[in-house]
């Protein structure tokens, strides 16, 4: 069972069992970049019951990074008893998936507890394990969709477009779940107690998302967002790729836009009709560029910008944008105090110098190695607690190390089992 804190790591000598799949794996990458020893478990055919290995392969290697991997036929009695072995020796067990899902392996809570009341039995769902909603299918678009953040990112009353990886929403619960984890080894340490941690996506993604639900209260109607009317782009080209930029109006963000007009002056780029206006005296919007109702443009005419003026401006900002590069624009923005950002390609991100000073990306097969270059830890501490104990390998390849440490065979027994197809 788990040790203290150790210069190895932060969770140096805890035991997790990761039975999760790809919904869930990430929680197991950062309990293992922390120092705990994680035991990915797999079928012998590695795939079945819990699909580990139905990520795919570049996913599969950043996500089962510091995890050792061994196998496990749950559906034979012997099995079943190296599985049930397991789980009574670790510190944490890591599940993903719907109810239906994590009740057919049976490893219910209660089972697992009698025999390790120490045990964080953490499971991750896409609605939770209860309501109304628990047994809904699910995928990571519907995730969005449920929690509400989807609807932000639509252009009147079209259907929303997706704003993340095809895992994003998932990954929200999965560090989440790491959290509650790591509270609960909090209260063991004071009770003896484990717990059972129950981590909903749909939930995670609204608790990350939360503010958008404070956009009402700088708005001069609340309403729907198929109701809502963008006042001006928020996305725009320039002269290599794409930045986000909003101009604010009103008296809490108004003086952003006055910045940028100015600029746009200095430049000689800005058409003199425009040069008259204060932008904190213009109706207030929401961050996003969105005001709640129709009611906003008519109050944009009588302050001086109906839809003509606005086109006209529109126009202004695209031709200056066009002339500028992107890491230009964000210098300037950066010195100007502005609210301008690049929108990145995954090419912009993996070139970015500041990504490279801080280590972020390194190959497992070493800083020489042409292969891939994978996603390193998520913090950096002094002094350094984090582990770095190489890929999974094969699966199975940690067979014989986890189950003479963990479960106390002998290389007979565990030669036994494999002749046998078990492990």
């Amino acid at each position: 069972m788990g040790g203290g804190v150790s210069s190895m790591g932060f969770l140096d000598g805890y035991r997790v069992v990761d039975l999760t799949d790809v919904r869930g794996m990430l929680a197991g990458r950062v309990f293992a970049d922390l120092g705990a020893e994680v035991v990915a478990v797999e079928p012998p055919t590695g795939g079945g019951e819990w699909p580990v290995s139905w990520a795919r392969p570049e996913q599969w290697s950043v996500l089962s990074y510091n995890k050792k991997s061994v196998t496990c036929d749950a559906g034979r009695p012997e099995g079943r008893h190296l599985l049930d072995e397991l789980c009574r020796g670790a510190d944490f067990l890591l599940l993903s998936g719907a109810p239906a899902e994590l009740e057919a392996l049976d490893l219910g809570y209660e089972r697992l507890a009698k025999a390790n009341p120490g045990l964080i039995y953490v499971t991750m769902s896409p609605f939770g394990l209860t309501g109304p909603k628990a047994d809904y299918a699910d995928s990571d678009l519907i995730v969005w969709a449920a929690s509400g953040t989807l609807s932000r990112n639509r252009v009147g009353s079209r259907v929303p477009i997706r704003i993340s990886s095809p895992l994003h929403g998932y990954f929200h619960g999965a560090v989440e779940a790491v959290a509650g984890a790591l509270l609960a080894l909090a209260e063991r340490a004071r009770s003896g107690r484990g717990q059972h941690v129950d981590i909903s996506f749909q939930n995670s993604m609204v608790f990350a998302n939360m503010l958008q639900g404070l956009y009402p209260l700088v708005n001069d109607v609340a309403a729907p967002p198929d109701q809502a009317v963008t006042i001006f782009p928020t996305v725009w080209r320039t002269s290599d790729g794409y930045v986000q930029f909003t101009l604010t109006t009103g008296p809490a963000t108004g003086h952003f836009s006055n910045g940028f007009i100015r600029w746009m002056d200095e430049a000689g780029m800005l058409p003199e009709e425009f040069a008259v206006f204060d932008w904190r005296d213009l109706p207030q919007t929401s961050g996003s560029g969105l005001s709640s109702s129709g009611s906003t443009l008519e109050r944009f005419a009588a302050a001086g910008l109906d839809q003509a003026k606005r086109s006209r401006l529109e126009e202004a900002i695209r031709r200056f944008f066009l002339t500028l590069g992107t890491r230009d624009l964000l210098a300037s923005a950066h010195e100007r105090r502005l609210l301008l950002s690049p929108i990145f390609s995954v090419a912009d991100v993996y070139a970015n110098p500041h990504h490279a000073e801080r280590g972020l990306w390194f190959s497992p097969e070493g800083p020489a190695s042409d292969g891939p270059r994978l996603v390193g830890r998520f913090a950096r501490t002094v002094p350094d607690g984090f582990q770095d104990r190489g890929g999974p390998g094969e699966p199975g390849s940690a067979n014989a190390d986890i189950y003479r440490r963990w479960v106390g065979l002998s290389d007979g027994d565990i030669e036994a089992l494999r002749a046998n197809g078990v492990i």
